[in-house]
């Protein structure tokens, strides 16, 4: 509050947009009981990035990686299938637990990177988040290497 007793501007403001988000519009019509079961598909919540590409592996042809970050509960999901024979079945492998986000690598102190499973020494693994569309598999002590291979991640929302 300012001194003459009036709102201070910023925060009527944020109190107006706050009360706006979270209100449907007027015109929107309510949602039906078994509407979701013949509506359009969910559309990805805003606060979730999704990646995807091929990564190295050691003892098959390249995995096939789809990264999820949940930036709302620090979480994350990947899905790994390995490339296989046309022949082979290859059964996806799917795995979650929380990330956190750090500044600066040995090289930028600026960079971001995501590091999965923070609290599982030895299974962490980290990203070094390129631009906005492309994260790029980083060492375990979170610096670049050389590969012959392709180690980067490509934004797919």
């Amino acid at each position: 509050m300012r001194r003459n007793g009036t709102p201070n501007t910023c925060l009527l403001l944020l109190a107006l947009l706050t009360g706006c988000a979270s209100t449907p519009p007027a015109d929107s019509p309510p949602e039906r009981p078994g509407a979701s079961d013949t509506a359009a598909p969910a559309v990805k919540p805003a606060n979730e990035e999704t990646y995807q590409g091929i990564l190295p592996c050691p003892d098959c042809e390249g995995l096939k990686v789809t990264l999820t970050l949940d930036h709302d509960v620090q979480a994350y999901r990947t899905t790994e299938v390995r490339l296989e024979d046309q022949d082979a079945q290859s059964v996806p492998r799917q795995t979650s637990g929380p990330w956190a986000q750090h500044r600066g690598t040995e090289t930028d102190p600026d960079a971001i990177v995501y590091q999965l499973d923070p609290d599982r020494p030895g299974s962490t693994r980290h990203f070094l988040r390129l631009d906005a569309s492309r994260i790029k598999l980083l060492d375990e002590f979170k610096q670049e290497f050389w590969s012959p291979f392709n180690l980067i991640l490509e934004r797919t929302d």
